[in-house]
């Protein structure tokens, strides 16, 4: 692999080597030499870092997460050469921290994406995707279990919602035909 100009090089790079790293098969020496790469991107580091952070090294992870990135100073947009978005980004930032052990850092992400996740805001299919992997590996690997607990208030009744199940569902019948505030 060596540098060529078009956008996105370092990226791809950063992916293939994390999914060897993911499957098992890290090519340390090739991370090295992609990690002292000047025209490695943000996205890249990042991705990179999570290649560190599954390869078992965590310290080399977590500095170059928190290095500033040696590449181009200009800002590609979300959908240049990748379907990439800041919340997918962030998503990786998660992976690397978790991966890495890093929970203290991992879990101020993990708020700001579980935000974005539960917001009526737009996420693309890829952007969706990564951020429920990382909310996933995160619980997964923090050994976070257990029922979810809620109230649920339907106009003035209050109902305990509570369950063993991962989901709850309920049937509400409208009396007529005004709208019922709902909370959670």
């Amino acid at each position: 692999w060596t540098y060529a100009a078009s956008g996105g090089n370092t990226l791809n790079q950063a992916y293939r080597l994390y999914l060897l790293a993911v499957a098992g098969k890290p090519q340390t020496g090739a991370m090295n030499r992609l990690r002292e790469d000047k025209h490695l991107s943000e996205r890249a580091k990042n991705m990179l870092a999570a290649a560190f952070a599954v390869a078992g090294q965590r310290v080399a992870a977590v500095k170059l997460i928190e290095s500033p990135a040696a590449g181009s100073s200009r800002k590609l947009n979300s959908y240049d050469y990748s379907y990439g978005s800041p919340y997918r980004d962030k998503a990786l930032k998660l992976i690397t921290l978790t991966d890495a052990g890093f929970n203290k850092k991992a879990f101020m992400i993990l708020r700001d994406i579980a935000g974005k996740l539960s917001s009526d805001d737009w996420m693309s299919t890829q952007t969706t995707a990564m951020c429920l992997l990382a909310v996933s590996k995160y619980f997964t690997n923090n050994n976070i279990t257990g029922s979810p607990k809620a109230e649920m208030v339907f106009g003035n009744k209050t109902i305990d919602v509570s369950t063993p199940k991962n989901f709850y569902t309920q049937d509400f019948k409208l009396k007529s035909g005004r709208p019922v505030p709902v909370k959670i």
